[in-house]
């Protein structure tokens, strides 16, 4: 699930904190034994000679950060695409048959709209392989002193599964089974009653779906340890979803976060949809995004 990876960046100073970030030292405790640097810029507006030219330069550029993922033990090959990154990077992943993207996401006071910026939503958007996402801090100002967010330098530490135990929750929670395999220090399974989805007309029926609920995760925790003897949690919490993932990673110190793109409802109501985007954008935790759609 996580043999070969592709690595999106832009190669400005927050894709180097990414790649530098002690984060990725987990990468080969998952399995992952090749690394694709990919840098994407949009070839519609060189001339091709132009573009030949400056697809040099950056393969110049990005043996740096090459050098540091092979540090890292990880065997890295160097790919310019002439493509969008909104286009290119899910398409990359695709012909290259990735088995996941890797991606950076500024945070609050980085204002440029780059790849590690506004332009990851659109590639978690458009891609059919999981998104591994990482989010970076700092002022750009003070390119030294940009940094990874994550409180932990192993991701594998504090894993946290939100589900809502649609299909594609099922499909996460095929990599969170492998992520317990590969050593996972402790997981913990979350459901979220949401207020706007029982209050005001299924008020009477919250105590119901607290015991459904509440065996749904057991059944999940039982599978986990058939797995792999660790440390399982189970939270059943109240409130808004994505207040609630947001407020439980940082008080407990979660590690990584792993939930699926898309859930249960219609497309104005989804779960898994709309709480995955607002925690892309606002989680310290790293992410591991799962689509709801495989691999064509």
């Amino acid at each position: 699930m996580f043999i070969k990876a592709l690595l999106a960046t832009d190669l400005s100073p927050a894709s180097f904190a990414m790649v530098n970030c002690s984060c990725l030292d987990a990468l080969s405790r998952l399995g992952t034994e090749e690394c694709i640097l990919s840098m994407c810029i949009d070839g519609g507006t060189y001339d091709l000679n132009v573009f030949n030219q400056t697809k040099l330069i950056f393969e110049k550029w990005l043996d740096q950060q090459k050098n540091i993922l092979e540090e890292k033990g990880l065997s890295t090959s160097i790919h310019v695409c002439g493509e969008s990154p909104a286009k290119g990077v899910p398409l990359l992943a695709e012909l290259k048959q990735c088995s996941y993207i890797i991606l950076g996401s500024r945070g609050h006071g980085m204002v440029s709209d780059v790849l590690l910026g506004s332009v990851a939503l659109e590639i978690i958007h458009n891609s059919t392989v999981p998104v591994l996402l990482f989010r970076v801090k700092g002022e750009e100002e003070a390119p030294e002193k940009i940094t990874c967010c994550s409180a932990s330098e192993n991701i594998l530490e504090h894993v946290l599964f939100p589900t809502d135990f649609s299909a594609n929750s099922e499909r996460a929670f095929q990599y969170l089974l492998e992520i317990a395999r590969k050593g996972s220090t402790k997981i913990t399974l979350m459901h979220i009653q949401e207020d706007r989805r029982i209050k005001p007309h299924l008020e009477h029926r919250l105590e119901e779906f607290n015991r459904i609920d509440s065996e749904r995760l057991a059944s999940l925790k039982r599978k986990i340890l058939e797995e792999a003897g660790m440390d399982v949690d189970i939270s059943l919490l109240h409130g808004s979803a994505v207040e609630e993932i947001l407020k439980f990673s940082e008080k407990h110190g979660v590690s990584l976060i792993v939930i699926g793109t898309r859930g249960r409802g219609s497309l104005a109501g989804i779960f898994l949809g709309s709480v995955s985007h607002n925690l892309s954008r606002h989680s310290k935790a790293p992410l591991l995004l799962v689509p709801d759609r495989p691999r064509l």
